[in-house]
Protein backbone atom coordinates (compact mmCIF):
# COMPACT_ATOMS: atom_id res chain seq x y z
CA UNK A 1 0.00 0.00 0.00
CA UNK A 2 1.13 3.20 -1.05
CA UNK A 3 1.96 5.77 1.84
CA UNK A 4 -0.71 9.02 1.99
CA UNK A 5 1.05 12.10 2.89
CA UNK A 6 -0.66 15.28 4.48
CA UNK A 7 0.73 18.37 2.37
CA UNK A 8 0.80 22.44 2.50
CA UNK A 9 1.03 24.13 -0.79
CA UNK A 10 2.32 27.79 0.16
CA UNK A 11 1.85 30.09 -2.55
CA UNK A 12 0.99 33.58 -2.76
CA UNK A 13 -2.30 35.11 -2.50
CA UNK A 14 -2.30 38.61 -1.52
CA UNK A 15 0.94 39.22 -2.99
CA UNK A 16 -0.59 38.12 -6.79
CA UNK A 17 -2.97 35.83 -7.99
CA UNK A 18 -2.17 36.00 -11.61
CA UNK A 19 -0.46 31.97 -10.75
CA UNK A 20 -3.47 30.93 -9.79
CA UNK A 21 -3.83 28.11 -12.37
CA UNK A 22 -0.31 27.11 -11.84
CA UNK A 23 -1.62 26.60 -8.03
CA UNK A 24 -4.59 24.76 -9.18
CA UNK A 25 -2.54 22.23 -11.40
CA UNK A 26 0.43 21.60 -8.60
CA UNK A 27 -2.61 21.12 -6.01
CA UNK A 28 -4.34 18.25 -8.48
CA UNK A 29 -1.04 16.64 -8.69
CA UNK A 30 -0.39 16.79 -4.82
CA UNK A 31 -3.38 15.02 -4.52
CA UNK A 32 -2.44 12.06 -6.24
CA UNK A 33 -0.25 11.28 -3.58
CA UNK A 34 -2.13 12.73 -0.78
CA UNK A 35 -4.54 15.56 1.01
CA UNK A 36 -3.75 19.43 0.53
CA UNK A 37 -4.51 20.77 3.46
CA UNK A 38 -4.27 24.26 1.32
CA UNK A 39 -6.39 23.19 -1.48
CA UNK A 40 -7.49 26.98 -1.10
CA UNK A 41 -4.63 29.13 -2.08
CA UNK A 42 -5.65 27.55 -5.99
CA UNK A 43 -8.64 29.14 -5.58
CA UNK A 44 -8.87 32.37 -7.75
CA UNK A 45 -11.38 34.79 -5.71
CA UNK A 46 -9.23 32.76 -2.13
CA UNK A 47 -9.57 36.61 -0.75
CA UNK A 48 -12.27 37.86 -1.49
CA UNK A 49 -14.08 34.46 -0.16
CA UNK A 50 -12.21 34.42 3.03
CA UNK A 51 -12.90 38.02 3.27
CA UNK A 52 -16.68 37.18 2.41
CA UNK A 53 -16.75 35.02 5.23
CA UNK A 54 -15.16 37.18 7.80
CA UNK A 55 -11.85 35.31 8.46
CA UNK A 56 -9.46 37.71 10.45
CA UNK A 57 -5.68 38.06 9.79
CA UNK A 58 -5.14 36.36 12.97
CA UNK A 59 -7.82 33.47 12.20
CA UNK A 60 -5.93 33.06 8.80
CA UNK A 61 -2.23 32.63 9.93
CA UNK A 62 -3.41 30.17 13.45
CA UNK A 63 -4.99 28.31 10.95
CA UNK A 64 -2.48 28.24 8.58
CA UNK A 65 0.11 27.13 10.97
CA UNK A 66 -1.49 24.95 12.63
CA UNK A 67 -1.75 23.11 8.94
CA UNK A 68 1.88 23.87 9.02
CA UNK A 69 2.30 21.83 12.10
CA UNK A 70 0.08 18.98 10.71
CA UNK A 71 1.80 18.19 7.62
CA UNK A 72 4.62 16.39 6.71
CA UNK A 73 5.29 17.49 3.66
CA UNK A 74 5.53 21.24 2.41
CA UNK A 75 5.71 22.41 -1.18
CA UNK A 76 6.28 26.01 -1.91
CA UNK A 77 5.43 27.40 -5.16
CA UNK A 78 7.84 31.32 -5.35
CA UNK A 79 7.30 32.30 -8.48
CA UNK A 80 5.79 35.26 -7.18
CA UNK A 81 6.97 37.03 -4.54
CA UNK A 82 5.63 36.33 -1.64
CA UNK A 83 6.53 37.63 2.41
CA UNK A 84 3.50 35.16 3.56
CA UNK A 85 5.08 32.22 1.55
CA UNK A 86 9.01 33.50 3.00
CA UNK A 87 7.50 33.01 6.73
CA UNK A 88 5.98 29.95 5.51
CA UNK A 89 9.15 28.52 4.35
CA UNK A 90 10.81 29.99 7.67
CA UNK A 91 8.06 27.75 10.07
CA UNK A 92 8.86 24.70 8.33
CA UNK A 93 12.52 24.86 8.62
CA UNK A 94 12.18 25.84 12.12
CA UNK A 95 10.23 22.50 12.90
CA UNK A 96 12.07 20.52 10.94
CA UNK A 97 15.86 22.14 11.98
Amino acid sequence: MTERHTMYLAGSITGGRKYADLYQRIVEKLKTYGNVLTEHVANPTVEADEDDAGLTDVFIHNRDMDWLYECDVIVAEVTQKSLGVGYEIGRAVALNP
